[in-house]
């Protein structure tokens, strides 16, 4: 027999936003907890009565026209408040999801927490969600990973190569510089001379980038770290 859900619009009297709770839990889950009122509860008894006496066969009766009083006494209270708990929380269920916006995923987990004749209902629900998918902040992680070493290891080494490449490449520089210069003075040119061209460099290119690397580095003075990072 189809149940129809339009008798239980009284549901709505209940806040589900702050009568349940919904927690996160590891593996895209979340779990849902809270109490339904006893007064809810006693309202899906007539159908779960009716429910069970479907199926419930005793000599005597037909099935499906046992007095309510013969199916209490003869399943006791115990299984019929179970049922009557299995329903309100079906009914409830889909309205939590609404009312905390959970995106969930399958059927839920129900366990009961507490169940008793004239009491709330207390159970929890964990159920899979969709997973919330988001960009890895770089920053952080660049952060995080660098937490591990020790920033002297790092900077100091660091610090001490830009420098000597700083150097190296000032004296490349300057040796250039003076190159030009002497063949400007040769060729009997007065001006300052430019970096030479790269027409009339590119057989000694080789020469000076291998060079490059064994060039032995000046003493690190005052005067020289003036001129770092100026032409010339």
């Amino acid at each position: 027999m189809s149940h129809t859900h339009h008798d239980h619009d009284h549901h709505h009297n209940i806040d589900f936003k702050t009568s349940f709770t919904v927690t996160p839990e590891p593996g895209s889950q979340v779990k849902i907890a809270g109490e339904i009122p006893f007064s809810e509860l006693e309202e899906e008894r007539e159908a779960a009565i009716k429910h069970l006496g479907a199926s419930l066969k005793l000599d005597g009766f037909r099935p499906g026209h046992i007095p309510t009083a013969v199916i209490e006494k003869h399943l006791g209270e115990m299984t019929i408040l179970a049922e009557m708990a299995e329903r309100a929380i079906g009914h409830m269920y889909p309205h939590i999801l609404e009312a905390h916006a959970v995106d969930a995923i399958g059927y839920p987990q129900i366990s009961i927490t507490k169940i008793a004749a004239g009491n709330p209902l207390g159970f929890t629900a964990t159920v899979a969600v969709m997973p919330t998918i988001t960009l890895p902040d770089y920053k952080q992680i660049a952060k995080t990973t660098n937490l591990g070493k020790e920033s002297t290891d790092v900077t100091d080494a660091d610090v001490e190569k830009q420098i000597a490449d700083i150097l190296r490449q000032k004296m490349a520089y300057d040796r250039l510089q003076a190159k030009a210069a002497a063949k400007n003075v040769a060729q009997g040119i007065d001006e300052p001379a430019d970096l030479p061209t790269p027409e009339s460099e590119q057989a000694k290119v080789v020469e000076t980038e291998e060079d490059f690397s064994k060039l032995p580095l000046p003493e690190l003075t005052d005067d020289l770290v003036k001129t770092l990072g100026q032409p010339g």
